[in-house]
């Protein structure tokens, strides 16, 4: 059904007592931004809104939600409010819409839209329409110059909130589009899309252009669908409450809501159920739709555990289950020979009977405790007793009681309430029980003995008693030294002490004194001794002087004197000798003979000791030649050595040449012989003629 409006100049120029409501955006929204302008009248009035026609109000009650809606009650054909925006290409408008009156049949009235207020173009409009008695939602939109309503087969009724939402999308070719959504379904019948519509959007609208009588509530602009507003209904089972992020009753069409379950004390959070499910806390609700949503708590169950030190038990004036805020009343009853002390844990108090609070798990213990009996123990001297129990005491305690000596002590007895000697022994409690354990002290022996000559005195000749301190010292017989303590006791300190903690032996070692012998020698010798060693007192050692070959014994010094070889000294202490030996003296004769024919020369002249080598070089007069060597000497070798190793007596034999017939002196006066020669030819021939004569004479 298609229906041809009157233009917009000729409606504002017949009803000049409209007032054009625009509505003053305070800030210009991009055409990125998602909310351009909303209004919910909860300000009691058009103040966002310009300009207003005199017949739009605001008024009170049955609002959508909130206190106030918009009522626009045209008298005349209509009455209209606008507003401007930043011009956009594509927005969505929404509004709660509620019909108090229908047009006349085959008559439509306008309920909002999107506007260019230029040119006076309105690009996409919702409206009702009577068609014949039946009531439609209608799109009008604008494409190529010209308006078209095109209306769906769905009706509407009076007194309903409806949410309508119009969507218009410009473009310069062919891809304008204008929709209509119902309660948030597009009504695709009257959708329309390839339309050519280059005009850009620049306000919104609601509007009564006839006597039709409708209310307003919740408008809102958006560059995206915005859908209708969703109620989030919230019911609680149990004990506990749910807050909701954000808190409000109505949400927009898609927004998300988190409801955290927040149990009363003595409650849990157990699930959700309804439009959420599951156990997880806080959950999440997207708003789609009008969602129910129930959160269930659980009360509480709590233990109260009964414990009972000692012989007792407790009454209990509710066994439970407990839960937050039960008063119970506990009564401890103790067993015969016990009582009732105090009531711990969770409760701390001594009255009986007691309350207690339930606010969580309660534990409570009763304690009850048994009439004491005393056990003393005493000693007599050194020593103490051990207890298996230490109290308090009960009736029928059976105590085990060992006595323990101090080091050096025994026990000897029991007495008072416990008797004999058995240790440990045991004790029945049937009262109060007085002991007393007897010791006594030990009594220890300390043995001396001796290895070598020589004793041992003590400063205390005992009895000896643990922890007594002996000294001990060792006294060699003459001739001997203390050397080691052993047994019970070490080292050679002297004197020294030793500590009684048991009986003792020990052993004094002494050895005899030892001395020495020094012997050393002066001059080429040694000395032979008839006992090396070790030398003790009294010891006499025979010292035998042995010279070295061309060496004599001349004396003994030192600690033995004179020069008997051998001597013996006597040991009485550390001793030193010197044997001293003397270098032997040997003479070397020599010689000549004949005597005159010649000489000896010697290397040496003394004097002379063993093993001296001596050269001799006989050295024959004129007229004579070394003939030999006799005595202690023999051969011809000249010149000769001999070793001296005693007294040397040697002779040079020189000999004479003679002619037969005896001596003849002949001088020759020849040339060939030199005066001089024939000189000392003649005083040669005058000294052989004068040894001849002394041999003669001899």
């Amino acid at each position: 059904m298609r229906i041809k409006l009157p233009s917009v100049t000729r409606i504002l120029t017949s009803f000049s007592i409209i007032l054009v409501l625009t509505l003053m955006v305070l800030s210009v929204h991009p055409v990125s931004a998602a909310r351009i302008f909303e209004d919910g009248f909860e300000s009691g009035d058009f103040s966002k809104w310009y300009p207003v026609t005199p017949t739009a109000s605001v008024t009170s009650g049955n609002a959508h939600h909130g206190t106030y809606k918009a009522v626009l009650d045209a008298a005349n054909e209509y009455a209209q409010a606008r507003f401007t925006l930043a011009p956009v290409d594509h927005c969505f408008m929404r509004a709660y819409v509620m019909f108090k009156t229908f047009p006349t049949t085959g008559a439509q009235t306008t309920i909002l839209g999107v506007y260019n207020q230029a040119i006076g173009r309105y690009m996409a409009e919702a409206r009702l329409v009577n068609d014949s008695g039946v009531y439609k939602w209608a799109l009008r939109y604008y494409n190529n110059g010209q308006y078209t309503v095109i209306s769906e087969q769905q009706k509407p009724v009076l007194d309903t909130w409806y949410c309508v939402e119009v969507e218009g999308k410009s473009n310069s070719t062919t891809a304008a589009e204008s929709r209509i959504y119902i309660d948030g379904n597009e009504l695709t019948d009257v959708s329309q899309t390839g339309k050519n519509n280059n005009l850009p959007i620049t306000c919104g609208y609601i509007w009564a252009n006839t006597a039709v009588t409708r209310w307003y509530d919740c408008v809102v602009i958006d560059t995206a669908y915005i859908g209708p507003e969703c109620a989030l209904t919230v019911n609680v089972v149990g004990g506990g409450s749910v807050s909701k992020i954000p808190d409000q009753t109505v949400y927009d069409w898609g927004t998300n809501v988190t409801l955290t379950a927040n149990p009363t004390i003595g409650w849990s959070f157990d699930h959700w159920s309804g439009d959420a499910s599951g156990t997880v806390n806080p959950v999440t609700v997207n708003m789609t739709s009008d969602k129910t949503v129930t959160a269930t708590f659980t009360q509480n169950t709590y233990a109260l555990t009964i414990m009972v030190i000692g012989s007792g038990s407790v009454n209990l004036n509710n066994s439970g289950p407990y839960y937050y805020g039960d008063v119970v009343e506990l009564t401890a009853v103790p067993s015969t020979g016990w009582s009732f002390d105090n009531w711990s844990g969770d409760l701390n108090a001594s009255a009986n009977p007691a309350t207690i609070l339930i606010d969580g798990d309660k534990m409570v213990t009763a304690t009850f405790t048994q009439n004491e009996y005393t056990l003393t123990v005493s000693t007599v001297d050194s020593g103490n007793v051990n207890l298996n129990n230490t109290g308090p005491y009960h009736y029928g305690d059976i105590v085990e009681l060992t006595a323990v000596p101090v080091t050096g002590w025994s026990f000897q007895g029991w007495s008072g309430d416990l008797l004999g000697s058995v240790n440990p022994s045991t004790i029945l409690i049937d009262g109060n029980k007085a002991v007393t354990a007897t010791f006594t002290q030990n009594t220890y022996s300390l043995a001396i003995t001796t290895v070598g000559s020589g004793s041992v005195n003590l400063n205390n000749s005992g009895p000896y008693h643990y922890g007594d301190v002996v000294q001990l010292t060792a006294v060699p017989a003459i001739g001997w030294s203390f050397s080691v303590w052993s047994g019970h006791l070490s080292g050679s300190a002297n004197p020294t002490t030793l500590v009684i903690d048991g009986n003792k032996a020990v052993t004094a070692t002494f050895i005899q004194s030892e001395y020495t012998l020094t012997v050393t020698a002066i001059g080429s010798g040694s000395v032979v001794l008839n006992n090396t060693g070790p030398y003790h007192i009294g010891d006499a050692i025979q010292l035998t002087a042995n010279p070295t070959v061309g060496w004599s014994f001349d004396h003994w010094s030192g600690h033995l004197s004179g020069s008997t070889n051998p001597a013996t000294i006597v040991i009485d202490g550390n001793k030193a000798v010197t044997a001293t030996f003397t270098q032997n003296t040997y003479t070397l004769s020599v010689s000549i003979a004949p005597l005159g024919a010649g000489s000896v020369n010697l290397n040496n002249t003394g004097p002379y000791h063993y093993g001296d080598v001596v050269q001799l070089t006989a050295v024959p007069t004129i007229g004579f030649s070394f003939g030999h060597w006799s005595g202690d000497l023999s051969g011809s070798v000249n010149p000769t050595t001999i070793v001296i190793n005693g007294n040397k007596a040697v002779t040079a034999s020189f000999t004479q040449p003679t002619p037969v017939g005896g001596y003849s002196i002949h001088i020759s006066t020849r040339n060939t012989v030199q005066p001089s020669v024939a000189y000392a030819g003649l005083v040669c021939l005058f000294g052989a003629v004068l040894a001849a004569l002394r041999r003669k004479k001899k």
